[in-house]
Parts: C-alpha cells; structure tokens; sequence
C-alpha cells in the first residue's frame, strides 16, 4: 500500500482533495518497527504522530514499582501520537510495536507548514485527530467504571468463590458482546485452575502454557491460543483471556495465578481492543487483591475449623 492510499482509508485524512492528500503524504517517513521496538518513551519530546500501516502498536504507562498499564493497542489504519499536536507537553505514554509493524511518521513542523498553507483542509485533519483523542476518553471512561463496580464486589467480604462469579457477571455487563465469562483461580494442592460452576482445568494443559508467555498486561485473543484448549473455549467463536499475575511477577517464567475469560458462540463475532483492554486492567485489578483474598479466605475456614471443634 503507497502513502496516498493508507491515508486515503484513515478517517482523518479521507475527506481530503487529492492536492493536499499528496502533500502529506509527500511529508511522512517510512518507520519499519521489529516486535519489541520503542517507537517513543513516556516524557519523550512529543514532536510527531503516526499512521500504523501494519502491524500493532502497545501504548503504555510507567506505574509504580516497574509495573506498567496497558493504555491502547493501535492495529492497521490507525493512528497514534496525535497528542502532540494538541500541545508540546512530553510524551504521556510510550509506544512499542508488539510485533513487527510498518509505520508512517508525520513530524509536526511538517504538519504546520501544510496547516498554515491549507488551514480549511487543516481544520479537518485536526477535528479528526480531536474525535480519536475523545474516542480513547470514552473507552477510558467505561474502563473506570468498570473497574469501581469490580473494586466494590472486592471489597465486599465475600468468599473468593464468591466474588470471582460476582466479577464474571460484571464484564458481561460492561461487555454485551460476550455470552460468558469466567474468573479461574490455581489451586496449588490439586494442581489445577477452577471456576465455580465450570471444569476445573489441569496446569498441565499447554493452553496454561501459552497464556503464561503471554505478554504481560495484554489479553491473548482466540486466533493467537493455539490448540490444547478448556473444551468451553474450544468450542466458542470467539473468546479472549487475560492472565492473573503475582504482582512483580515475570510473565515469561511464572504459573500465572489465575485467568479471566470472556467468550461468545455467536457467528463472526469478535472482541474489540476496547473489550481486551478492559479484561486486562480488571486481571490486574484481581492480582493485585488476590493474595488478600486468599489469606482473608484462609482465615474464615480456619474460624469456622475452630468453631466446629468447640461444639464437639
């Protein structure tokens, strides 16, 4: 695909005349990114945007202790950095390709000079790059909202069976295009993830595997699990899993301590990055709560335990 073409199918740019379309295409540079690569760190001089020709893109946020939040992942036709057009302020976030990409830069000197020879067709190009940055304030407005229904079910004193099922019913509110969901927690003495109301599934299963080498902080889609699966996902059109984690854990190395899972059986259907973002900030939100659940859990069996001797 030539520069003319991509921008032609990017919202942004397609109500443009051809003179101007040819302008900045004429402006960008080619940028070809290997997995792993930073395309911009958090706090870099935010001097440009880009157009992902092909590829995927993970903007993320530094928290503390090392952790990182994923923000948004950024597929083919999309585009990202525009905040540095609303202002000169430092980069926010970072952005890395997940996987080997191709990529179309627009420095920002370059855009002003197209702005200040074409300032009608200008104002298009920012009003769009405005819709994006209030698109992703949306998607960030249904994550928090989420997110403080979640923490309440949490934080309600309920057992962990409990509250997993509690958690599982919230994200097929806050996602209507899923048919089921489930929080699955490892048992240590069987050696195996369970869910209340669903088969428990062997650490064994190469699924566990995979989900494990998963990149941390992402939900693993359907089309990227491989075989080996739970049978109910097996089964599903589409679904997408997101790992639990000891916080500080590595990924890379460590049985995670658990998985959400959304899925649906309905024809075509798939998940939006929207929707994994969500599943990977509420798996978060559960790693970190976790430990405290367990221990809280331990606790009330030991009680309960002490009570049955005392009437004996």
């Amino acid at each position: 695909m030539n520069k003319r073409e991509l921008l032609k199918d990017t919202n942004i740019f397609a109500a443009l005349p051809q003179n101007v379309l040819d302008i900045v295409a004429g402006e960008m540079e080619k940028v070809d990114a290997a997995p792993g690569d930073i395309i911009f760190d958090e706090g870099a001089v935010a001097d440009s945007f880009y157009v992902v020709e092909k590829g995927e893109i993970v903007i993320s946020k530094n928290l503390k202790a090392g952790r990182q939040k994923v923000l948004a992942v950024i597929n083919d036709g999309a585009v990202f950095g525009e905040m540095a057009f609303f202002s000169d302020s430092p980069r926010i976030a970072a952005a890395r390709a997940r996987v080997a990409s191709i990529l179309w830069k627009l420095p920002r000197d370059k855009f002003a000079d197209v702005v200040g020879k074409h300032p009608r067709e200008g104002l298009k190009i920012f009003s769009g790059l405005l819709q994006v940055a209030m698109d992703r304030l949306e998607q960030t407005s249904r994550e928090l909202a989420t997110i403080y229904e979640t923490s309440r079910v949490i934080s309600s004193g309920k057992s962990l069976g409990a509250i997993s099922t509690a958690v599982a019913e919230e994200l097929l509110v806050s996602v209507p295009s899923a048919d089921k969901s489930a929080v699955y927690i490892y048992n240590e003495f069987n050696e195996e993830f369970e869910s209340p109301g669903l088969p428990e599934i062997p650490a064994s299963l190469t699924f566990i595997a995979k989900l494990a080498a998963s990149p941390s902080g992402l939900a693993m889609l359907s089309s990227e699990a491989g075989a080996n699966l739970p049978d109910f996902l097996a089964s599903s059109s589409a679904f997408a899993v997101a790992p639990i984690f000891k916080p500080n854990a590595d990924a890379a190395s460590s049985r995670p301590s658990g998985f959400i899972a959304l899925w649906t059986n309905a024809e075509r259907a798939a998940f939006s990055n929207a929707n994994l973002l969500l599943l990977s900030s509420v798996s978060g939100q559960f790693a970190e709560a976790l430990e405290n659940l367990r221990h809280r859990e331990e606790e009330l069996n030991r009680a309960r335990l002490d009570r049955s001797k005392q009437r004996y």
